[in-house]
């Protein structure tokens, strides 16, 4: 059958798992189904929807995306995985361990702006660190004391030549503000975009079900959100210049 899945990896898979999507690959093909990993992050908001905003701009320098969350509003599963409520040294402990997670998917959202601009990555760099209260907190009824973790903040980083071309930011903490940022950095101009906060759990769904509804449509095999994008943008880097 075919398959839409908010697997994190699954949004571009060969990067942490290249012999894994290379079976998945074969598989599908062999059945003549389509496999392909989305979301709202990744799968759209730090990924998709900068490499389509990129395509006005007649050549493109750099991307830059940012998602602010308040982590008060999510789920608990959520929370946790965030490290709330931890101190920064457990916080740090836990992530080396694997027992909490942050974030999953910078490079991947990294390498599907890069697969729609068409471009090969020197390389990829991804990180988080914990955002830390400097003042004593309550939310539902929970108190957080200076000190303690309150969310973090992650990046992505895409490389040409030790050249910064992409740059995505996660932001999700409790109190954060709550936008989508997105600038696109021209040779000749530059554009930005901002919205007032896109709901993560609702938005994955509204992804998750229009893809669902085109599968059929779409080419047999693993793909990934970045072979839906029609068009694409000229970009400008160290070894590529217009």
């Amino acid at each position: 059958i075919d398959i839409v899945s908010t697997c994190e990896t699954l949004a571009y898979p060969y990067y942490r798992y290249p012999v894994l999507a290379r079976r998945i690959q074969k598989a599908a093909w062999d059945k003549g189904v389509t496999v392909i990993g989305s979301g709202i992050n990744p799968g759209f908001l730090l990924d998709f929807l900068p490499a389509v905003m990129a395509v006005p701009v007649d050549v493109v320098e750099k991307i830059e995306a940012v998602r602010s969350v308040d982590a008060s509003k999510r789920r608990i599963p959520f929370q946790k995985k965030i490290g709330i409520g931890l101190s920064p040294e457990e916080f740090r402990e836990k992530m080396d361990k694997g027992e909490i997670t942050g974030h999953v998917g910078y490079a991947e959202s990294i390498y599907i702006i890069a697969d729609a601009l068409g471009i090969e990555l020197s390389d990829v760099k991804e990180g988080q660190e914990p955002v830390i209260t400097d003042k004593d907190l309550v939310y539902r009824n929970n108190v957080f004391p200076a000190g303690t973790v309150i969310g973090l903040k992650g990046y992505g980083i895409g490389i040409i030549d030790e050249k910064e071309i992409i740059r995505i930011e996660f932001h999700a903490y409790l109190g954060a503000p709550e936008y989508e940022e997105i600038r696109i950095k021209g040779a000749n101009y530059s554009i930005s975009w901002r919205s007032t906060g896109t709901p993560g759990d609702q938005a994955t769904a509204a992804v998750v079900l229009s893809i669902a509804e085109k599968i059929k449509e779409y080419p047999p095999g693993l793909i990934t959100i970045a072979d839906l994008i029609p068009f694409k943008p000229r970009i400008k880097t160290p070894t590529r210049k217009y």
